[in-house]
């Protein structure tokens, strides 16, 4: 058996190919049929060439991702209990990731670290990594490539200073994951930093009549201010100990 086939390049995801497979000879001709490696039988048609002897099977599929590194082969067999002659073909296929996946706390109190974690889904040939934050591009972090059986994931960390990189007026920093490796479309994906700040110290401001002496039963309006904070503070006013309601 032989086949004729586009093995010897690298194939892409969305293309069609046409895996051929050809016996020569036999008596009776054989019976050729493809399978994949879950042993299933694949739909394909078989021709006889009768003035070259020359027995073909040809299957054609679309190409996905997951056919990176499929097995797919082509049995024999012309007569009942011969031996089944088989011949085996293994498809590389290039294909982008399908999506990127972040890890880390979405809540942070400010003036803290935060590492985000990014995986890309399998790719071949393995997707490099690139972060931005709040928009605009990190320098390059360190990668690490781990290979799967239908192609490589990569991993990348990214050390997020909420004191440092949080922008005035901001209450989050958003951190964003790029994954691409030159097929089809890069994957990304996007990780908000909730952060937590303190309001400043309440400051009490006085009616601008209130250097005068209250007698009992008058009414004095006092106002409490505190700035900043996130989430905003709630204030409560105390008599003593005693919260004032």
């Amino acid at each position: 058996m032989n086949f004729q086939s586009e093995e010897q390049r690298r194939l892409k995801a969305g293309e069609n190919v046409t895996l051929m497979c050809t016996a020569e000879g036999g008596n009776p001709p054989p019976s050729l049929w493809w399978s994949n490696q879950a042993g299933h039988k694949l739909n394909a048609s078989q021709e006889y060439d009768s003035a070259l002897q020359l027995t073909r099977n040809a299957y054609t599929t679309s190409l996905r991702g997951e056919d990176n590194e499929a097995v797919y082969e082509c049995a024999s067999q012309n007569r009942e209990n011969a031996t089944v002659l088989r011949k085996s073909i293994a498809l590389h296929v290039d294909y982008p990731p399908s999506n990127v996946y972040l890890y880390g706390s979405t809540t942070v109190r400010k003036g803290e670290t935060v590492i985000v974690t990014c995986a890309s889904a399998p790719s071949a040939p393995a997707s490099k990594i690139t972060w931005l934050v709040d928009g605009k591009p990190t320098r390059l972090q360190a990668q690490a490539e781990k290979k799967q059986t239908k192609g490589v994931v990569t991993e990348s960390n990214i050390t997020v200073d909420s004191g440092a990189m949080l922008l005035s007026g901001q209450h989050q920093i958003q951190v964003e994951c790029v994954a691409e490796n030159g097929e089809g479309k890069p994957a990304s994906n996007i990780h908000v930093i909730r952060v937590l700040s303190p309001p400043s110290q309440p400051v009490i401001f006085e009616p601008p009549d209130a250097n005068f002496a209250l007698l009992e039963g008058n009414q004095m309006n006092l106002t409490c201010e505190a700035q900043g904070g996130h989430p905003l503070p709630t204030l409560s006013w105390y008599r003593g100990i005693e919260k004032v309601s």
